[in-house]
């Protein structure tokens, strides 16, 4: 570990780097004849998914680098206000004709380019709530992929991969270094990862301790179908 790296920024790299690792090793598993079939998932080829996590990173990368140093973003990017299923679908267009291995090494930069940006990034940048930088991290990167890889371990039959992805983000999370309001979101997303798979008993774990972090994660719980296997154990607080 880099020991100029503030405990936040340390916590953040941590997790983006379990993300590269897992992400890498859930993609790889995908069969070739599979890679870029449309319909997979959703809609999308396992191709097209790899390349939209790739995207966001990048993204979410000059963003904070543009923060950082007080520059404007850059004009090709999404804007913060643009409607996300109109960004997602631009996004897409542009790296629709890229073939597979282009997009593994575009996604793999985008972790490096995600890691510099934190590295040159103050706390008290990396904090701001206004805009959530953390939040977009987690958002776009760490966060993204909690929402993304479940589908690949469906797949692939990776569940078991995914778990430890998860058991290291929890890991991190645990030290406390990363913001309530962040890390509640985050365990909150792996709780309902979680739950979907029938893990219910890490399931409640991850969601009492995304609540102790966010109290209002409890109210939006009790109708989160996500997490329907649990039944009325779910209650509003009152």
């Amino acid at each position: 570990m880099d020991t100029t790296r503030s405990a936040l920024q340390a916590d953040l790299v941590a997790m983006l780097g379990a993300m590269r690792d897992a992400e890498r090793d859930l993609f790889a598993m995908v069969p070739h004849a599979t890679r870029e079939t449309p319909g997979t998932i959703g809609d999308w080829s396992p191709k097209d998914v790899l390349a939209h996590l790739g995207a966001w990173r990048a993204v979410e990368a000059r963003r904070l680098e543009a923060r950082a140093s007080a520059d404007r973003p850059s004009p090709d990017d999404p804007s913060l206000d643009e409607p996300i299923d109109e960004s997602n679908a631009k996004l897409q267009a542009r790296d629709r004709d890229l073939s597979w291995e282009a997009v593994v090494v575009a996604a793999n930069a985008s972790v490096d380019a995600l890691i510099m940006a934190v590295d040159r990034s103050s706390t008290d940048v990396l904090c701001e709530c206004d805009d959530g930088s953390v939040a977009g991290i987690g958002v776009n990167g760490v966060n993204h992929a909690v929402g993304h890889l479940p589908e690949i371990a469906d797949l692939v039959a990776g569940g078991v991969r995914f778990d430890a992805f998860a058991r290291e983000i929890e890991a991190v999370l645990r030290a406390g270094h990363v913001p309530p309001r962040d890390s509640g979101t985050i365990l909150y997303n792996i709780a309902c990862a979680q739950a979907l798979s029938g893990a219910l008993d890490d399931a409640r774990r991850l969601l009492g301790a995304a609540f102790a972090r966010r109290h209002d994660l409890a109210d939006l719980a009790t109708h989160d179908p996500d997490l329907a296997a649990l039944g009325g154990e779910l209650s509003s607080p009152a």
